[in-house]
């Protein structure tokens, strides 16, 4: 058994996911974008962007803007999560996450809005890989708990979806 964020594994191995998050734009509290209930690719296109500059995130939202169209205005990058969301609280722009952190609050206690990525942007997916077959029971225990880690007040207002079986919105409200 396999519980990571990789979308392929070798053939004939059986995979799970267990949640599905999706991407989205943190901007700080007086952004135009803040009040949005919602954000596309193409809306970022005149936005100044603060990019986590770490290698397969890079190379991930380099791809999905490239399919959106949107040649993004990089302002600066950051090699560090709380960097990023400090400079976007401070007017520094808006960036793309593929996780949701854990409050909206950075370190110098200043809030961040985190509005919803819709179309292009892959979900960030947590899977759960294992042999082909009736999973054993110890398997489906482990994926029961590993669910019950995902339930988080944070993720409530995000629109969670799931693969059959998975974890959902609905149950991740409960």
């Amino acid at each position: 058994m396999i519980v990571c964020v990789a979308d392929a594994m070798k053939p004939g191995i059986t995979s799970e996911t267990q949640l599905e998050l999706p991407a989205y734009v943190p901007v700080s509290g007086g952004h135009r974008i803040a009040t949005m209930s919602s954000i596309t690719m193409t809306d970022l296109s005149d936005e100044q962007i603060v990019l986590l500059d770490l290698p397969f995130i890079c190379e991930c939202y380099a791809t999905q803007f490239d399919r959106a169209g949107v040649a993004p205005n990089i302002v600066t990058t950051a090699t560090s999560l709380e960097m990023v969301r400090r400079l976007v609280e401070c007017g520094g722009g808006c960036a793309v996450f593929r996780t949701v952190t854990a409050n909206d609050i950075t370190y110098a206690s200043d809030a961040v809005v985190a509005v919803p990525l819709l179309q292009t942007v892959q979900p960030f997916r947590f899977v759960l890989w294992h042999l082909p077959g009736n999973p054993r029971l110890l398997l489906r225990v482990l994926a029961d708990r590993l669910q019950n880690c995902f339930v988080h007040p944070r993720l409530h207002h995000l629109p969670i979806t799931a693969d059959e079986g998975a974890l959902s919105a609905s149950t991740a409200r409960q």
